[in-house]
């Protein structure tokens, strides 16, 4: 099944990148978001504050497809994992289905890969782009808390804006000045 194929290790890697994420310590209250780091990729179109400076990583994935790189921005602040994973979809891929067909296998495989629950989605766009924001409850071994994650398939791409905290921080305010943050250049 070659739709699942991509998509699937599409979402392993959002699946690695949100397991074992959480520090030593957390902080339920609001962090100082005047130091936030302006992060530009070039090579993605994108822009996005950080409230640390983010690490880069570029992985090269082989699927029915061919192979497929995956480029992330990523940061661990006060106990919450934030990323931005974009790559650019095959064309071939992309004539089998639709933006919509890539969200929904998006959202499913992603609650499947974490073993998750799905708590909420709703459907969001990004300049006229459609979009799916989706919370997520997850455990892994003795860790366990909430994946918000912003999935936007915009022409040839697909971009997934992630946010990992403990169940105590999943209303931090600096969830959603690093998901709001998001735009494309």
């Amino acid at each position: 099944m070659k739709k699942g194929n991509i998509l699937g290790l599409i979402l392993l890697v959002l699946a690695t990148l949100s397991c074992g994420i959480f520090g030593s310590e957390t902080s339920s209250s609001n962090q100082d978001n005047s130091n936030w780091k302006k992060y530009k990729s070039n090579n993605g179109n994108y822009s996005i504050l950080f409230p640390v400076n983010p690490t880069e990583e570029t992985t090269t994935m082989n699927t029915a497809y061919g192979y497929v790189d995956n480029y992330s921005a990523k940061a661990n602040a006060d106990g919450i994992y934030y990323s931005v994973v974009f790559n650019e979809l095959p064309s071939s891929y992309l004539s089998e289905t639709t933006a919509d067909g890539i969200l929904d296998l998006s959202r499913s495989q992603m609650v499947d890969s974490v073993s998750g629950t799905l708590l909420s989605e709703k459907i969001i766009s990004i300049d006229n782009y459609p979009g799916r924001e989706l919370r997520v409850k997850f455990s892994s071994g003795s860790e366990s808390g909430i994946i918000t994650v912003r999935v936007y398939v915009v022409e040839y791409r697909i971009y997934r804006i992630v946010v990992s905290t403990t169940e105590d921080d999943q209303f931090n305010n600096s969830i959603n000045k690093f998901l709001n943050s998001f735009t494309l250049e």
